[in-house]
Formats: structure tokens, C-alpha cells, sequence
């Protein structure tokens, strides 16, 4: 069962770890048919974008993408937004609530 789990996992995007993985066997069920597909993709998804890929992601993104400039990352890939900051603000604004124009995120984001 690990084994399908960590193969729809994959399918939607999300590299987990083994223990990630093992979890998601215990918690989430999963023993349809082939029939059944999207209903197993529906329930993976859910546990999925629970998950906190700090803990539960393996790392998939390539270790020199910083030095990609001219290069397409092929996916789908699941990352997870640790933090977003509008880099357009002074930094003693950049955490006040409201909705102000021109906007430009930073957005510091982890696979795991």
C-alpha cells in the first residue's frame, strides 16, 4: 500500500517521506478499486495540503535551481508558501493588514 500511496503522491505533485507516507497509509483510505481513481486522487489530495512539508516533504526541488535562469521546471510539484512579504513596502509595513496597491511578494516557499 505504500507503495500506491507514494506513487499517487507523486502523480499529484507531493514528494513525501517514507514516514509521510507510512502515515497517509494509516490515515487515509485508500483501498478502491482502479475504478476509483479520482475518488483516491480526491482523498490524497486532502491529506496532502494538510501536511506541514517542513516535516513531511522530501526534498524535490533540484539543488542548483537558484542558478537557473533560462530553464523550465518541469512538475506538477507541490510546494508549500512558509512566508509572503510585499518586498514593495518598507519593511515597517510590510506585515500591516490591508490591501494596498502595487504590490510585489516575495514568496519563501519549501518542498521539504
Amino acid at each position: 500500500m505504500n507503495d500506491l500511496v507514494a506513487a499517487l503522491a507523486l502523480e499529484l505533485g507531493a514528494h513525501l517521506t517514507p514516514a509521510a507516507v507510512q502515515d497517509c497509509t494509516q490515515r487515509v483510505p485508500l483501498g478502491f478499486s482502479a475504478a476509483q481513481r479520482a475518488r483516491q486522487l480526491e482523498l490524497l489530495t486532502e491529506y496532502v495540503i494538510s501536511l506541514d512539508f517542513g516535516i513531511a516533504g522530501a526534498a524535490a526541488l533540484p539543488a542548483d535551481l537558484k542558478d537557473w535562469h533560462d530553464k523550465t521546471l518541469v512538475g506538477p510539484l507541490i510546494l508549500q508558501v512558509n512566508e509572503s512579504l510585499d518586498i514593495n513596502a518598507a519593511a515597517r509595513e510590510r506585515y500591516l493588514e490591508g490591501n494596498r496597491p502595487n504590490r510585489c511578494l516575495k514568496l519563501v516557499l519549501t518542498d521539504g
